[in-house]
C-alpha cells in the first residue's frame, strides 16, 4: 500500500509532457498566441476584449491590447504603430532600422554660465562586432564589456559621441571607449582615466583623459531633451507588439530601445529622482531583462512588453508618478518582514504555480493577500506553523514548500529595500516567490554590465564611476 502513492508518481512524470503539450495546444487554440493582437497585413485593428492576469501567465491577451490599455489612452494607435522609422546604418538590415543607430536631432539648447551643463545621453546599442572590436582594443586585460553605449560627455553640439565599451581593470585602468557620429558605425579606441579631482572625494572625473566638454563631476545628470526619444522607445513597443514576425536580434534591438530608452527619458525629464525606490528598482530589473526576449518566447516577451508600457505611461498627462501596486507591496512586505520566519517560509512556499501532476492541481493557489492576513490570525494567537504534509497529502504548505519559501525568504532579506518591495509587487501579480527573488538578485549582478553596481543589504545604490548611467 504505502507503495501506491510513488507509483501514481511515477505515472504522472511519464504522461506529463504529453499532457503539457495537448494543454499548450488549446491554450494556442483559445487564445491565438500573447502575440495575436495585430493583423500580419495592413494596420494594426484592436482586440475586442481587455486582458486580464492569471498568478504565473505574465497576459491571456496579446501585447497589442496592452499597448492599447497603457500606452494609449491618451494617443491614437497610428501614433504609436505608423511612427516612421528612423534611416538606417550602412550595410545595416531593414530589421535594424529601428535600433541600429543613434537617430538624434542634433538640435541643442544653449548653455548659460549659471546652469550645469546636462550629460548628452545619446545611446546605442552595443552590437556583436563592436564587442569583438571591444575585446581586441586592450587585448589581454581584463574588463567587463557593456550591453548598450551611452554617450557621458556633456552635451555639445558636434555630432561625435563617446560612451565606454569595456573598463578595464587594474592595474592597466583606463577603458576602451566607443566613439561615433550619428549615422555611422562607432569604433572603438583605449583612454586612461581622466586626473581631475573635484572639492570632495567623490569628485572624480569619470570621463577620459582630454575628454570634450567640462569633467563629469561638474555635469548635471539629467540628459538633454530629445524629441526623437519617444518615437524610438514607441518603434520598439512595436516591433516587440508583432514578436511572432521578428528574428531573434530585432527583438533583442526592441527591447533595447525599449527599456533603456524609457529609463533615459525619465532622467531627462527629471522624474527619475523623485521616484520611489520600488519603482527604480523595477526599471533597473526591465533594463537587465533586454537579452531575455531573444528566446522569441511569447509570454516572457509579453511580460517584457507589458512592463516596458508601464514605465512609458509615468511621463504621460494623466500618470501619478508610480507604477501600479507599489504602495500595496509595501504594505505588505512590512507585514511579512513582522512575522517570525517560520511563518515567512509558510507565506512565501505558497507562492508558487500548482504541481500539474498533483491530485489536487485545480486548487487555486492561495493569493499574497490572503495568504498573510490568515498567517497573522494564527500568529497573532502565539500558534506554531503546522507540520507540513508530503505532496500527495495537500495541495499546499508541503514539506518542499517549506524548504523553498525559507530559503526565498533568507534570500529576500539580502535585497535593497526598493528591490524586496518590488519582488512582493511581482509575487502578489502571480509570479513564483523563488523565481521573484532569484530574478531580482540575478539582475542585479546583469546591471554591472551597463555601469551599475548595487550595493546589497541596502537601500542606496553604492559608488561607481558610471552610477550615473
Amino acid at each position: 500500500m504505502t507503495a501506491a502513492p510513488d507509483l501514481l508518481y511515477l505515472a504522472f512524470l511519464l504522461i506529463r509532457p504529453a499532457l503539457l503539450t495537448w494543454l499548450r495546444l488549446l491554450e494556442l487554440k483559445r487564445y491565438g498566441g500573447p502575440c495575436a493582437g495585430f493583423h500580419h497585413a495592413g494596420s494594426p485593428r484592436l482586440p475586442s476584449t481587455g486582458f486580464q492576469r492569471t498568478p504565473g501567465r505574465p497576459m491571456e491577451c496579446g501585447v497589442s491590447q496592452l499597448l492599447v490599455e497603457l500606452r494609449l489612452k491618451d494617443r491614437p494607435l497610428g501614433a504609436l504603430a505608423g511612427c516612421p522609422a528612423p534611416p538606417a546604418l550602412p550595410g545595416s538590415s531593414p530589421l535594424d532600422d529601428f535600433t541600429s543607430g543613434p537617430h538624434f536631432d542634433r538640435k541643442e539648447r544653449s548653455v548659460s554660465a549659471l546652469t550645469r551643463p546636462r550629460t548628452c545621453g545619446a545611446r546605442i546599442l552595443l552590437a556583436k562586432d563592436l564587442m569583438v572590436h571591444a575585446y581586441a582594443e586592450g587585448r589581454g586585460v581584463g574588463g567587463m564589456i557593456r550591453g548598450s553605449l551611452f554617450c557621458e560627455v556633456a552635451e555639445h553640439d558636434d555630432d561625435r559621441h563617446w560612451g565606454i565599451a569595456r573598463v578595464l581593470v587594474e592595474p592597466h585602468g583606463g577603458a576602451v571607449w566607443a566613439t561615433w557620429l550619428d549615422g555611422e558605425a562607432p569604433r572603438c579606441l583605449t583612454r586612461k582615466d581622466c586626473l581631475q579631482t573635484g572639492a570632495g572625494p567623490q569628485d572624480a572625473c569619470a570621463l577620459f583623459a582630454g575628454h570634450p566638454g567640462v569633467c563629469s563631476y561638474l555635469l548635471d545628470h539629467a540628459l538633454r531633451p530629445d524629441p526623437s526619444r519617444v518615437e524610438r522607445i514607441d518603434a520598439a513597443l512595436a516591433i516587440l507588439a508583432t514578436c511572432d514576425r521578428h528574428d531573434a536580434h530585432t527583438l533583442q534591438a526592441a527591447a533595447h530601445d525599449a527599456a533603456l530608452l524609457a529609463w533615459d527619458e525619465l532622467r531627462a525629464r527629471r522624474l527619475w529622482v523623485s521616484m520611489p525606490d520600488c519603482d527604480q528598482a523595477a526599471v533597473h530589473r526591465l533594463v537587465s531583462r533586454t537579452g531575455s526576449v531573444r528566446t522569441r518566447d511569447p509570454y516572457a516577451v509579453a511580460e517584457f512588453a507589458r512592463e516596458a508600457a508601464e514605465v512609458t505611461f509615468l511621463w504621460q498627462p494623466s500618470a501619478t508618478g508610480r507604477l501600479p501596486r507599489g504602495e500595496s507591496a509595501t504594505s505588505q512586505l512590512k507585514i511579512l518582514e513582522g512575522l517570525p520566519q517560520e511563518w515567512q517560509a509558510v507565506v512565501l512556499g505558497g507562492q508558487r504555480l500548482p504541481k500539474s501532476w498533483s491530485p489536487h492541481a485545480s486548487t487555486p493557489r492561495p493569493p499574497l493577500a490572503e495568504a498573510l492576513d490568515d498567517v497573522c490570525q494564527q500568529a497573532g494567537g502565539g500558534q506554531e506553523p503546522p507540520p507540513a504534509l508530503d505532496s500527495w497529502a495537500a495541495a499546499w504548505d508541503h514539506k518542499e514548500d517549506r524548504v523553498r519559501g525559507a530559503r526565498a525568504a533568507a534570500r529576500l532579506a539580502k535585497l535593497p529595500y526598493g528591490w524586496r518591495v518590488d519582488v512582493i509587487r511581482r509575487i502578489d501579480s502571480g509570479a513564483e516567490a523563488s523565481a521573484a527573488v532569484s530574478d531580482a538578485m540575478m539582475a542585479i549582478n546583469i546591471l554591472r554590465t551597463f555601469g551599475l553596481r548595487l550595493a546589497w543589504n541596502s537601500g542606496h545604490q553604492a559608488f561607481s564611476r558610471s552610477n550615473s548611467l
